[in-house]
């Protein structure tokens, strides 16, 4: 599902291709400004999720990308990036790594964000702006090796059970003098 070719769109709406059958790359053209709710939801024959040209993406909606299990690869999220929403990538299970290294302006990161993406390995390093880290955010993350929260400048709470469950994580884990609540089971 290659939208690349088109340079006009800015907005994939509430649903868009919610449970499509197409498969290969996604490749999501510079000129998007916002990704809906549900707008690839459950296209569970999408192999490879490619945002590094959306440069101008502010926007990743609620289930945007949930269930797309058959993504590998790494999921790169752009600098422009100010949102990700609840559940935006839960149980994309196959998922080889999550890049957030430079999403410089991503401040939030919703409920179940990217929990169930088992198989993500290496390091999550949370990005400086990010104000908060909601319940549940990367729960399940069983192959990561560490979590790097040194940068996160401006963090203040980290919600129940956001990296519960990231058994095979290591090392040592420095929490920003900004945190002022780690709520249940954060770890």
């Amino acid at each position: 599902l290659n939208l690349a070719g088109a340079s006009q769109l800015t907005n994939i709406g509430l649903g868009a291709f919610d449970r499509c059958g197409f498969s290969g790359e996604l490749k999501i053209p510079q000129s998007v400004l916002e990704i809906g709710a549900f707008a690839f939801g459950t296209c569970a024959n999408i192999q490879t999720i490619n945002l590094a040209d959306a440069s101008q993406l502010t926007q990743i909606g609620d289930n945007a990308f949930t269930q797309c299990g058959a993504a590998t690869g790494e999921l790169k999220i752009p600098q422009s990036v100010h949102a990700i929403g609840q559940e935006a990538f839960r149980q994309c299970g196959s998922l080889n790594s999550i890049n957030l290294s430079g999403a410089n302006e991503l401040t939030s990161i919703g409920t179940n964000a990217f929990s169930g993406c088992e198989q993500v390995g290496g390091t999550i390093a949370i990005p400086a702006k990010l104000t908060g880290l909601l319940d549940e955010a990367f729960q399940n993350f069983t192959g990561l090796n560490s979590i790097d929260l040194s940068g996160a400048n401006e963090l203040t709470s980290i919600g129940t059970r956001a990296f519960r469950d990231c058994n095979n994580a290591t090392g040592e884990l420095q929490i920003p003098q900004s945190v002022l609540t780690i709520s249940l089971h954060a770890f």
